[in-house]
């Protein structure tokens, strides 16, 4: 379908915009989510049906084939390989989700990550071969030894007065072992609920992927130096609950909030973070914690 042709030209083109802008269309004139991620999954597997050559297993019109050949000729296998992978698993992961474009969202977004930032190798750079030495082993590291300083010779009896070397002080400790040193301080559950969206906005700038799960997440409770977050399934807590994810969300916060929270993940049937103006230890936060929800509030 001409939405599944958009949606490739968006991630070849690199436009997150265009992509979103695309599903959100498609699903807004009716179109079943888990349906629109099977025609992505079945166009992706045309594409590398061509890619590898067995271009008469896929079964496509004539208009749509010149398409498949131009996607086809732009993408290296292995990217249309783990693009396929992402929707599938978008497709296999939309059976009752309360947000319906939540898995397309997530999908197109690390569709959008760069290989090389994901430590695939890229086609076309060889690795560097270890220098070996004549013997056949590997061959060490030169290492420059510094020049012996001979003391002059002090003549008509004289006696040479020894030098003193002066220390300096050691500077400021490099920015890592800053980075890793906590910040003093505390903060509420209310002051991370209303600075949230500015921790998104500074996360979705350096990783969309990771900004659409915390769009996803409740913020259930801060409690001794940590930041519980609830997600509604285990799959999309355990895509968050890795330790690249933690330590970015972490440093993030820790730039808006001036605290260093520990970030935990589980699963959590609450539908809606306590708002500010409710005490976090009472007992209408428990009862959102337990999944309950707020109808009015009375002044």
């Amino acid at each position: 379908t001409q939405t599944v042709l958009d949606l490739l030209d968006a991630i070849l083109d690199k436009r997150p915009d265009a992509g979103l802008e695309t599903i959100h269309r498609a699903l807004d004139a009716g179109t079943d989510a888990r349906l629109l991620a099977r025609q992505i999954v079945d166009y992706l597997r045309a594409l590398l049906l061509v890619k590898l050559g067995n271009e008469a297993q896929a079964d496509l019109a004539a208009d749509t084939r010149l398409q498949v050949k131009r996607h086809a000729e732009a993408l290296p296998a292995p990217e249309i390989l783990r693009r396929t992978r992402l929707f599938n698993a978008a497709a296999t992961d939309l059976r009752g989700g309360w947000q319906p474009s939540l898995s397309l969202e997530l999908a197109l977004a690390e569709a959008m990550e760069d290989p090389q930032a994901l430590g695939m190798p890229s086609a076309g750079r060889p690795c560097a071969a270890p220098t070996r030495s004549a013997t056949g082993g590997e061959k060490p590291p030169e290492t420059r030894s510094r020049p012996e300083v001979q003391p002059r010779s002090a003549g008509h009896g004289f006696q040479a007065k020894p030098v003193e070397v002066s220390h300096p002080n050691p500077g400021p400790p490099p920015a890592s072992v800053l980075e890793n040193k906590p910040i003093i301080g505390a903060v509420s559950l209310d002051q991370v609920v209303k600075a949230w969206r500015q921790v998104r906005g500074t996360i979705r700038a350096q990783n969309p992927a990771l900004e659409a799960l915390l769009n996803s997440c409740k913020l259930l409770e801060v409690k001794e130096g940590a930041l519980t977050l609830g997600f509604a399934s285990d799959l999309l807590r355990s895509k968050m609950d890795t330790p690249e994810q933690l330590d970015a969300t972490r440093r993030v916060i820790a730039e808006v909030l001036g605290v260093n929270l520990t970030v935990r993940c589980r699963v959590s049937n609450a539908k809606q973070s306590t708002p500010p103006e409710v005490k976090q230890d009472g007992m209408v936060a428990a009862a959102l914690k337990a999944g309950g929800e707020i109808v009015d509030i009375q002044e």
